[in-house]
């Protein structure tokens, strides 16, 4: 399958955003008047990272808080496209349908990318920006880490290709782990400190998947992230951000 770096556009030559999957909490001391933090996840990762703070941030804050998760990672729509444009798109879209006129950002690793991208284009909806953990300059070691990941998603990409189609989303996550676990044992063993299962997002829920793959809807996915991050690095190897 070739990756379509085209945009998807609509009669107007402009993006066509996705419905991103989001989580809100409300705390009981919630006051209406401050804007709510909005979670960007990483990439590679979903809403549970932050699981252990989001309740807590909630109510010392007093602010609702939403943590969403990016095109073509875990419950939110999947395309064939994935570039920080079409997350923008995505992102203005979330805000506009979720009532949402102003928000403090708070992205990790990618997600802190698009956070300021955000915050760039529109500083009238973008109250605050946290960014953990985003490399805007692009150094040699932060390359030689993109590469190999992106060398990490095609293999597992093989690996999953070789498996029975009929295989279950547990199998394929339990024969992955020992290949992740090798390649980042730091994060292997923190996932094990919290007595938590290490989940890649594999697709398993996408519909429009299903009917266009069917039995080898949940192998695209990584293959697809592995194109999105060096779109995403090509995007910000750029020097006006």
């Amino acid at each position: 399958m070739e990756f379509n770096s085209s945009l998807p556009t609509d009669s107007k030559n402009k993006i066509v955003p996705v419905k991103l999957y989001s989580m809100m909490y409300t705390p009981e001391n919630y006051d209406e008047t401050l804007a709510p933090i909005i979670f960007i996840p990483g990439f590679f990762s979903t809403n549970r990272t932050y699981t252990s703070v989001r309740l807590k941030i909630s109510r010392k804050t007093r602010r609702r808080i939403y943590v969403i998760e990016l095109r073509n990672h875990g419950l939110s729509e999947y395309t064939d496209d994935f570039s920080l444009s079409h997350c923008i798109a995505d992102f203005e879209n979330f805000m506009e349908t979720s009532n949402i006129s102003r928000a403090v950002l708070a992205g990790h690793s990618m997600g802190g990318k698009l956070a300021l991208a955000m915050a760039l284009k529109h500083p009238d909806k973008i109250e605050k920006v946290i960014v953990e953990d985003a490399n805007l300059v692009l150094s040699k070691h932060a390359r030689e880490e993109y590469s190999k990941n992106l060398m990490l998603m095609k293999f597992l990409n093989r690996k999953l290709i070789e498996l029975p189609s009929d295989v279950s989303e547990s199998e394929a996550q339990r024969e992955l782990f020992p290949h992740v676990a090798k390649f980042w044992p730091k994060v292997a063993k923190n996932f094990s400190k919290v007595k938590s299962q290490f989940r890649l997002p594999l697709c398993t829920n996408a519909s429009d998947l299903y009917r266009r793959y069917s039995s080898i809807s949940r192998r695209v996915v990584i293959y697809w992230s592995a194109k999105g991050l060096e779109c995403f690095l090509q995007t910000f190897s750029e020097p006006d951000l």
